[in-house]
């Protein structure tokens, strides 16, 4: 009788941890309202962001109608910061334009290839100008297979790193292996997603 009794017991402590980890579960699919101040006009203005770490809006200023980016964090706070925008990028070496997404916070400069005559290129991630630029040379390497959103993947040869893909030139795949600073290229291949 006693086994059944606390057998009875925990069973009742189980619903009630259930039950619990519902209701936080539940409060983490509701929005919030709260107030937050444009990143670059400083008005307030009212926004609605999910509470669950991760949630992420663009929302456009009351005020001065620009778009900016309200995230919560992991930890629970509400971040705002202006989008990157984009600029267009001027290869040194061949003239090739292309655009790269600057960020006005970072003091960190970009790199990024050229993939017309691939020299990677470093630029001020403020003004978008290319400060510096390398001749480089693309590994050519196999694609493994496709991700679920359709991109190549490939493998660093130097790592062992999956990498996917990020641009189509020429007939060309080109991935990028920032861990080994190796430029990535492959021949596109028809692989059936199991």
């Amino acid at each position: 009788m006693a086994c059944g009794a606390l057998l009875l017991i925990r069973i009742a402590d189980a619903q009630t941890m259930i039950s619990d980890a519902a209701s936080r579960l539940g409060n983490l699919t509701e929005n919030e309202s709260l107030s937050v101040s444009c990143p670059y006009c400083l008005v307030s203005n009212e926004v609605e962001i999910g509470k669950a770490p991760g949630s992420s809006i663009i929302f456009c200023c009351r005020e001065c109608v620009q778009r900016f980016h309200v995230h919560r964090s992991f930890n629970g706070r509400v971040d705002v910061r202006q989008r990157a925008s984009i600029a267009e990028v001027q290869c040194m070496n061949c003239g090739d334009v292309h655009g790269i997404k600057l960020k006005p916070e970072s003091a960190t400069p970009i790199s990024r290839w050229c993939l017309k005559c691939f020299v990677k290129q470093r630029i001020d991630p403020v003004n978008g100008i290319v400060t510096s630029f390398v001749p480089d040379t693309p590994l050519d390497v196999q694609q493994l297979s496709r991700d679920g959103t359709g991109r190549s993947i490939c493998e660093c040869p130097d790592c062992n790193t999956q990498l996917r893909a990020f641009a189509i030139r020429d007939g060309y795949i080109f991935a990028a292996c920032y861990k080994c600073d190796n430029l990535l290229r492959m021949e596109e291949l028809e692989v059936a997603n199991n």
